[in-house]
């Protein structure tokens, strides 16, 4: 089977159906012929986090993602804060129950304070994945 791909729509697209893309109007005009033993590993590959994008003649070809490291690193924190607040819940609500052991008080408490050093955690500086893999997060209570 033969296949196109467009750079600009970043598509693949059958021979099989170019009239019907055609008689749509939707049948770009920057297409590349690639054959079957061409599109297969491309489409394969992403399975395995390879992104498809196009070289500078318009040629499919594979690539690692870019990844925006400040944004995992400010997601894996507000992550981070949500776990404790789902992990504490309880806790507080029996605290102003007045039934919370003195056990699990010093749980909380040491969740608590887990969750400000979470909170005085700056992120704004990761831009890199060097930068991500140091970050000195803070160690979870036992």
């Amino acid at each position: 089977m033969i296949y196109f791909y467009s750079a600009k729509n970043n598509a693949f697209y059958p021979q099989e159906l170019k009239e019907a893309y055609q008689r749509a109007d939707t049948w770009p005009d920057d297409l590349v012929e690639i054959t079957e033993e061409e599109y297969q590993p491309i489409i394969l590959a992403q399975s395995f986090g390879k992104v498809i994008a196009a070289d500078n003649n318009g040629f499919p070809v594979l690539k690692e993602p870019v990844i925006n490291w400040q944004g995992k690193a400010k997601s894996d924190l507000k992550n981070r804060i949500l776990d404790v607040n789902n992990i504490v819940s309880d806790w507080k609500a029996e605290l102003q129950l007045g039934t919370l052991s003195e056990e699990n008080k010093a749980k909380l408490i040491s969740w608590l304070e887990y969750a400000n050093k979470l909170k005085a955690l700056d992120v704004g500086d990761v831009t890199t994945e060097d930068d991500y893999k140091n970050i000195d997060w803070p160690a979870k209570p036992a």
